[in-house]
């Protein structure tokens, strides 16, 4: 039950802080199984293996569906966005889309951490730009930058979604690093004319 087709922070719990799904397990009143789901039984469920796991209560959480900017129809000049065909700029920002910034947190920490440098990091452009009597801000991908998928997850949800996500390049700026000191020193100290025009 232990060893899973896929990576600890794709598709399990990782965290439980007062442990009583620990004490849970020790005690013997929970327990794990690692399988599929055949179908629905009048008792539980039916497992792929063949095994059935009885239950009062079912809950299902396999729904979820991903989506970027809230379904907000965004537009330039008329022209409908076309989020898939965008990359992401240091995590928070799109080529070729002006003037937006997007908190998105991390998948391996602490959603907050990553806002939170998003949102310094966007005070320290604009005003920037105020200093330069700027405008408008706008990532350009570099010529030839090879596209990678946009998070390394194999969660079935993140794989639904992945061809209306907005890609990344194989380099930094434009390749996402799920880690908080790198991008906290990045973000902090990184130029901020790097693959970016200003008007």
């Amino acid at each position: 039950n232990w060893t899973p087709r896929y990576n600890l922070w794709d598709q399990r719990v990782c965290a439980c802080p007062e442990a009583d799904f620990q004490k849970m397990i020790k005690n013997k009143k929970a327990k794990i199984v690692t399988d599929h789901i055949d179908k629905f039984t009048k008792t539980g469920i039916a497992l792929k293996s063949g095994d059935n796991l009885d239950a009062d209560v079912i809950i299902t959480a396999t729904g979820l569906k991903l989506v970027i900017a809230g379904k907000i129809q965004v537009s330039v000049d008329d022209q409908p966005v076309k989020f898939h065909e965008l990359f992401y700029y240091k995590g928070m920002m799109f080529s070729d889309l002006p003037n937006v910034f997007s908190a998105f947190g991390y998948t391996n920490a602490s959603w907050t951490l990553k806002v939170d440098i998003v949102a310094r990091y966007a005070c320290r452009l604009c005003m920037y730009m105020k200093e330069n009597n700027y405008s408008v801000f706008k990532p350009v991908i570099p010529d030839g930058m090879a596209t990678e998928s946009w998070i390394d997850m194999t969660s079935s949800y993140i794989k639904r979604y992945e061809h209306l996500s907005p890609k990344q390049g194989n380099r930094y700026p434009w390749k996402l690093k799920q880690n908080y000191y790198i991008d906290w020193l990045q973000l902090k100290f990184s130029d901020l004319e790097n693959d970016i025009e200003f008007q």
